[in-house]
């Protein structure tokens, strides 16, 4: 279990070979020792990673926290980090919270996102809760976090923590479904079918529908299946229809499996197999897609983390960060 208070660290064994990255770390330990807030967070980072020493998970809290507490954002939120990651599992978020919440307030754009999720899925208790997660979602989403744009139109869609406003509620699901934000795009498109906050527009919506099929998305897919199923006049959209409407039915959307069976009884037996071929390419397709996405997961070191860019911080060990691109 890590403690706040450790005692000094001993010479770090140090797993590379080359003599200029050891003369660089020595150099840039040294720094660390003379209360350089950069050099402790890369001293950190180096031991929370194992990236050229013998990984060392209190040698990390150490010097990050020596960081932290000079006000160092990144080392602020790296701690939080490696204080949620490694922590015995009878503490609570309390202690590393108050990290990121220090992070968050200079501006590190992944400690806003994360926090407003915790104030909004209720991990951090607080009386205005809803009005502090809106607020950390704002100041993320004004840096251009796609997932903070999406919550804040979400936010402003229900009046969570703000006063509801269609308009803008649409301003920022554009912004974040132009960037692929899959919810997003949904939203949006069902947006313009309702003409919320925008003008109503079919050609809109199928666009938005269309751009959240292709990500898989099964909703998109069912909904765009009934969009094509309303303008079945020729033989093309009868056959488009049964094809986004069967690939939300394969992901086990229960609308989508009613609705393919009805399709079924409308369709020629030529129509459904040239709508069964496409649906078997999008469907390998789709697989092909998952298994290279899990195959870049299993490359991560930490899964559920996405490290500060820019910053001195908690980076990938060498070698991994190059198969993640």
């Amino acid at each position: 279990m890590l403690t706040p208070v450790l005692s000094r660290a001993q010479e770090p064994e140090i797993t590379v070979s080359s003599k200029a990255y050891k003369r660089q770390f020595k150099t840039m330990l040294q720094r660390a020792e003379e209360g350089d807030a950069n050099a402790q967070n890369s001293v950190g980072g180096a031991f929370a990673m194992g990236d050229g020493v013998v990984e060392d998970d209190e040698a990390a809290y150490r010097w990050l926290r020596k960081a932290a507490e000079q006000g160092h954002a990144a080392a602020q939120y790296n701690l939080f980090l490696l204080s949620t990651q490694k922590r015995d599992s009878e503490n609570t978020l309390e202690a590393p919270v108050k990290w990121l919440q220090r992070a968050a307030n200079q501006g590190v754009l992944q400690a806003q996102f994360r926090l407003a999720e915790f104030y909004r899925q209720s991990r951090v208790k607080h009386k205005k809760r809803r009005e502090r997660a809106a607020m950390y979602y704002a100041m993320a989403a004004k840096q251009g976090h796609a997932s903070a744009q999406f919550y804040l139109g979400w936010c402003y869609d229900k009046g969570v923590g703000v006063t509801q406003n269609e308009s803008k509620a649409a301003r920022w699901y554009l912004k974040a479904a132009k960037k692929g934000q899959v919810d997003a795009q949904v939203n949006l498109a069902v947006n313009y079918i309702d003409g919320r906050g925008v003008q109503k527009s079919q050609a809109q919506a199928r666009r938005w529908f269309l751009r959240a099929a292709q990500q898989n998305s099964a909703i998109a897919q069912y909904n765009l299946g009934k969009l094509s199923q309303a303008r079945a006049s020729s033989r093309g959209n009868i056959i488009e229809a049964y094809v986004w409407t069967s690939l939300a039915a394969e992901q086990g959307l229960g609308a989508a499996i009613r609705e393919r069976e009805l399709l079924r009884s409308l369709i020629s037996p030529s129509q459904l197999s040239r709508a069964q071929a496409r649906v078997r390419r999008w469907s390998k397709i789709n697989s092909d897609n998952a298994q290279f996405d899990l195959q870049l997961e299993s490359r991560r070191s930490f899964p559920v983390t996405e490290p500060i860019s820019g910053l001195e911080a908690l980076l990938p060990k060498k070698g991994k960060a190059d198969s993640q691109r």
